[in-house]
């Protein structure tokens, strides 16, 4: 393989971007696009005449160069017009210059690493295919959605769609966020500025749910990406909680899009309730594979890990 490092300015965007379209594991993520919008900044490797790309994001600090996983993304990793074997995406994996000294990096689920000279672990995607009927798919619930579901039939929800991510992101704010641990200033202006890019794809949906008397109580931010429809982002009121808006926006979005080649990608979670949350629609557990950096000596890597909460 011809593999060759480029930084952000000498990669070529059309051909790039024709290699994430085209790739047999291409996601929204990587596409140029998208990287620009969320990352601080970015380089790569281009195998083969961008026959296979891989992304690599990074900032620096403290003068080390350091590879991070952007707010938005959950996959990145080697996208390839034809699967690869572990051998060849190992010896693009190794081509990563040396100055990246510290770091992680979530690789797609189509990647794979059995050399033990990296230091890796596996997360928890969650995943549901729609190519069946919507009968079908409801079979799949578990009792808690469906009771969850005759509650906002009883309550008489509606679904809009909206042209603004605002609301989720206030919903999120005001009853969320204050029972998380202190997210980055940085992430409601990095979902509000790829919210807009996005737009300017039309790549995003947003589903809104309504109460009987007309408030909205739930927020869903859609991502149509090339083989699947991200559930990006959301937000919602207490309300939701006892009339089952939540369930009621994903079941509207399983029944529009039941029957079409595509996935539900819930986008994790190694968190076991999310990922209990996310089953009972029938969704499957995948896996997928974090890299880690750590091309420095022991203990500055320990400090710059608890730095840069890695």
């Amino acid at each position: 393989m011809n593999i060759q490092y480029k930084t952000q300015s000498e990669i070529d965007v059309e051909q790039w971007n024709h290699c994430i379209q085209q790739a047999y594991n291409g996601r929204v993520y990587a596409f140029s696009w998208y990287l620009d919008a969320v990352c601080e900044q970015w380089d790569a490797l281009i195998i083969d005449d961008y026959q296979a790309v891989f992304p690599i994001p990074f900032k620096k600090r403290m003068g080390f160069f350091v590879v991070y996983q952007p707010f938005f993304i959950q996959q990145l990793g080697i996208f390839s017009l034809l699967p690869l074997s572990s051998t060849a995406q190992e010896a693009i994996l190794h081509a990563i210059p040396k100055k990246f000294k510290i770091g992680r990096l979530q690789l797609n689920s189509c990647n794979t690493i059995t050399d033990t000279t990296f230091k890796t672990r596996q997360n928890i995607n969650c995943l549901l295919n729609l190519e069946n009927n919507y009968h079908a798919l409801y079979s799949e619930y578990s009792t808690n959605v469906k009771r969850h579901l005759k509650k906002a039939k009883n309550n008489r929800l509606t679904c809009r769609i909206s042209d603004s991510c605002d609301p989720a992101i206030q919903m999120f704010q005001q009853h969320k966020a204050p029972t998380l641990p202190p997210l980055s200033d940085q992430l409601y202006p990095t979902l509000q500025h790829l919210f807009e890019v996005l737009q300017q794809h039309q790549s995003v949906t947003v589903y809104d749910a309504y109460t009987n008397d007309n408030q909205r109580c739930a927020s869903v931010i859609l991502v149509h990406d090339i083989r699947c429809l991200v559930y990006l982002f959301s937000g919602c009121t207490p309300e939701a909680y006892q009339n089952g808006a939540q369930f009621f926006l994903i079941d509207h979005i399983i029944q529009q899009y039941a029957e079409q080649s595509l996935y539900f990608d819930f986008e994790g979670s190694n968190d076991a309730n999310l990922a209990r949350f996310y089953q009972s629609f029938g969704a499957e557990k995948c896996y997928y594979p974090v890299m880690f950096f750590e091309n420095m000596f022991y203990p500055m890597v320990k400090i710059l890990q608890k730095l840069h909460k890695i």
